[in-house]
């Protein structure tokens, strides 16, 4: 299961918005506008989106000023996007993008815009249109002048490109930009979102790739305490942001521990974000816990490592009394499912002193390991919670 949740968030446009035009809306916009709010006022959203489509196809269909198509088209859309109706949202979406990019309208809103066209189209399913249409919210946003796009949208379209590039495998492009993100985001008052705290586990990610240990420690607690205070939301991301706490931290020494520490800035200690949701500890009456024996590497798929793609996993597994792994079950995985065969296989080999109850060997449920799968100097590894990121099987070649 992926981390990487998008959350699609309602930005409803107010009633200034179009009766702001030089003319007087003909009748039949007008009346759908006016049930439109009253149906919001209601707080009754299938008759608010009804209404809004009717305003809008009625304004297209009136000719009315481009600019009020536009807002009417957004009005629509955020509905339609937040009640399960992705592909109209998408198109209205699409049409409000256009016009504001015509119109040359502030680059904030056309940003903003371009960004939902891209979220839209990931609703549906469509990734390479999402990409493709964020890329353009990027561009316009790369064009702008400073200070023209507010934090909060800039820091959603560069969730957004962090999020493809992960998923597409280039972590090193997806960590800088997704730490650009998560400052943008905090800065714009968005550092209690789901949004934010993917950004922070992606920047984290990068940094434990990148030998960081510390910085990625941190990330993940500060993921992990967003993710907690989303509640339902957010619970099994905590839960993910718990294992991986609890995988840096069994490899900081006490140096980096403190400096992580420290630079929480008194809030709870690291120890108490690591609650083992996933990684169960042994029953009390356990005398001794399994113990590795012999655990081999998985291999690095070809085509992967030679296209340049990484990726990470996390799984949770459970020992059997004869010492062999089973009931093997990836938590998650980016990209999604590219390395999760590798995985099954190494793991497969792997043999376990069992754990022991009464002197006798016992099955061990709730096991969990973390693996990074990276490029280093032209060499791909696979590397298992207990070895090095990457320690070379072999070198890839063509």
């Amino acid at each position: 299961m992926r981390v990487l949740v998008i959350v699609l968030t309602l930005a409803l446009v107010s009633a200034k918005a179009v009766a702001g035009q030089d003319e007087a809306l003909p009748q039949s916009v007008a009346r759908a506008y006016v049930a439109y709010e009253q149906a919001l006022a209601a707080n009754n959203g299938e008759a608010a989106m009804t209404a809004a489509e009717q305003a809008w196809r009625a304004a297209e269909a009136e000719n009315i000023d481009a600019a009020a198509i536009g807002v009417l088209a957004v009005n629509f859309a955020n509905l339609a996007l937040n009640m399960g109706r992705e592909t109209d949202a998408r198109a209205a979406f699409t049409r409000a993008a256009d016009i504001a990019d015509t119109l040359n309208e502030p680059a904030d809103e056309r940003v903003w815009r371009r960004w939902r066209v891209a979220m839209s189209a990931l609703a549906t399913g469509d990734v390479r249109a999402a990409q493709r249409e964020n890329e353009r919210a990027l561009q316009i946003l790369q064009g702008a002048p400073a200070g023209q796009v507010s934090d909060r949208v800039a820091g959603d379209v560069l969730y957004l490109a962090a999020y493809h590039h992960a998923e597409n495998g280039r972590f090193r492009d997806a960590g800088p930009m997704a730490r650009q993100a998560a400052e943008m985001l905090a800065r714009g008052g968005a550092g209690a979102t789901a949004t934010y705290a993917n950004a922070v586990y992606l920047a984290g990610l990068h940094a434990y790739g990148d030998g960081n240990r510390v910085q990625s420690a941190i990330d993940f607690v500060i993921a992990r305490r967003v993710y907690v205070s989303l509640g339902p939301q957010g619970e099994r991301n905590a839960d993910l942001m718990t294992l991986w706490t609890d995988f840096v931290s069994q490899r900081l020494t006490d140096t980096d521990r403190a400096e992580v520490e420290l630079r929480l800035a008194g809030t709870s200690s690291l120890t108490d974000d690591i609650a083992y949701s996933f990684h169960q500890p042994p029953p009390p009456e356990a005398e001794d816990d399994a113990r590795p024996l012999r655990r081999s590497e998985p291999e690095y798929p070809f085509e992967a490592a030679r296209n340049g793609v990484e990726g990470v996993l996390a799984v949770r597994f459970a020992v059997t009394e004869s010492g062999r792994v089973d009931d093997i079950e990836i938590l998650g995985s980016i990209p999604a499912g590219l390395f999760d065969n590798s995985v099954r296989r190494a793991m497969s080999t792997w043999r376990y002193e069992p754990m022991r109850i009464d002197g006798r060997p016992a099955r061990r449920e709730g096991m969990t390991t973390c693996f990074f799968f990276m490029i280093q100097d032209g060499v791909a590894g696979g590397g298992p919670s207990y070895g090095s990121i990457a320690r070379p099987p072999r070198r890839v070649r063509d």
